[in-house]
């Protein structure tokens, strides 16, 4: 299981109900014990899918952000974009003990080079043999300091000890492996870090996903664009199996840029994203006819922005949590007009014409006065 990290307060692991069911997110100080503890209570079996190193402030993040698919206490219905999500992760954090074997092998192979350095000088018996004596003392203690963090890294991550450039050569070697298998026969990934990725047919680099390509999952769900290390990014296509469909950029294995989104209700919005939500200028129009353009954050109408309905009634203002919140104007479909502050939505402080210009209503404090 790769270990992510994030803080070092914690661990929170996402699992599931049996192949196909629910999941659940939670946050605990020993995970495996967490587990172990969850299936004697229930007689379950629960799947371990992923293990981050975090707090409880990040698992409540991860609840916020798939509080569309949530059932109860940290239970979520096994949604495509939470399994995207698993196996994004995962594939960042093997790409990551990648290049952190990558590093320290580098760093010993040249400690090894000036150690060798050392010796030379200290053959041909230098002047200032004692000082170089003692630094070659100390860069010897220092490889090994280096190759007992190598251990440390190994062992954490579940790989096999041993020398640190055989141990990188390994990975390399079964990462190549598969890319040759699918690469020839598409088929899907036995490699329990790619379960969730079911078939990928497309171009690979360094054992990693890269440039063009199309991917799809258990659940139905279907990838087709660029992908950079192993992770989307650029532009791309995603088709969710209920027939939502997403088209535009993506940066780090989530929707980022410009994009739209259309659902199978007739509903859909073009605009920003950022981090898989609808964040920034955007416009989501309604099959019933209503039309917002205006400011979006974390998916909801956030900030400035226009909504039309289909009569004509058109409210301009100030939006938070998916609410009229601040000032604003309503002008319904006759002509008439409230001008002021909005709280929930509720006229609170302000004033409603008549379509002539003239007061009918003042509101104070949500309550209405002639």
């Amino acid at each position: 299981m790769v270990i992510e990290k994030y803080s070092h307060s914690g661990y929170i692991y996402f699992i599931q109900d049996g192949e196909g069911g629910n999941i659940k997110i939670g946050f605990s100080g020993n995970p495996n014990e967490r587990i172990k503890q969850l299936q004697t209570g229930n007689g379950k079996v629960f799947i371990p899918l992923l293990i981050q190193e975090g707090n409880e402030r990040k698992e409540s993040q991860y609840h916020e952000m798939f509080k569309e698919h949530h059932l109860h206490g940290e239970w979520f219905k096994p949604h495509d974009s939470i399994l995207l999500f698993i196996n994004s992760q995962k594939i960042k954090g093997e790409t990551k003990l990648i290049e952190r074997l990558n590093n320290i092998h580098n760093r010993i192979e040249n400690l090894e080079i000036e150690v060798k350095e050392l010796k030379r000088k200290l053959e041909e018996d230098y002047v200032h043999g004692d000082e170089v004596n003692e630094r070659h003392d100390l860069m010897l203690e220092y490889c090994l300091q280096i190759e007992h963090k190598l251990d440390e890294l190994v062992k954490e991550n579940n790989l096999k000890k041993g020398n640190p450039e055989k141990e990188l050569e390994e990975v390399k070697r079964k990462l190549q492996e598969r890319d040759e298998k699918d690469l020839k026969e598409g088929v899907e990934s036995e490699d329990d870090e790619y379960e969730l990725v079911g078939r990928y047919e497309g171009k690979y680099k360094d054992g990693l996903l890269n440039g063009q390509g199309t991917s799809t999952n258990q659940n139905g769900g279907k990838y087709v664009g660029e992908n950079k290390d192993g992770i989307r990014n650029g532009q791309g296509i995603y088709t969710w199996s209920n027939g939502s469909k997403y088209v535009g950029e993506w940066k780090d294995g989530e929707m980022n840029g410009e994009g739209t989104i259309t659902y199978p209700d007739g509903n859909k919005y073009v605009g920003e994203f950022k981090d898989g939500e609808r964040n920034g200028q955007g416009i989501y129009t309604w099959s019933d006819g209503r039309k917002y353009v205006g400011e979006f954050k974390d998916g909801i109408l956030n900030g400035k922005g226009t909504l039309t309905q289909p009569d004509g009634e058109k409210y301009e203002g100030e939006w938070k949590d998916g609410e009229r919140n601040g000032q604003g104007t309503d002008t319904s479909s006759e002509g008439e007009k409230y001008v002021g502050e909005f709280n929930d939505g509720d006229f609170w402080n302000g004033i409603w014409y008549g379509e002539h210009g003239d007061l009918i209503w003042k509101f104070v404090n949500g309550v209405k006065q002639r």
